[in-house]
């Protein structure tokens, strides 16, 4: 199974400006699991150690194959497939 890399096109937080995302623009990611509404993303940073894992997903736009974008209670992030 191809491995497949994001960037992070966006990131949005109304309410935290200490978020555990808040540095996410621009950086590489690998999605453990799909956003799907009702359940929790998680993914790893290029570079980092650990993982993120969001709030529950409320929303997600599965328009485009080649961005992912999804909101919760509080954020909104946009990734896009890197070739």
């Amino acid at each position: 199974m191809k491995i497949r890399i994001f960037k992070c096109i966006g990131f949005g937080n109304m309410n935290n400006p200490n978020h555990p995302a808040k540095d996410l623009l621009y950086k590489h990611v690998e999605f453990l699991s799909q956003p799907f509404e009702g359940d929790r993303a998680n993914f790893i940073v290029a570079g980092e150690s650990g993982y993120i894992r969001t709030s529950t997903v409320q929303r997600v736009n599965l328009d485009n194959p080649k961005i992912i974008e999804f909101w919760t209670r509080n954020s909104h992030y946009v990734f896009e497939e890197v070739e």
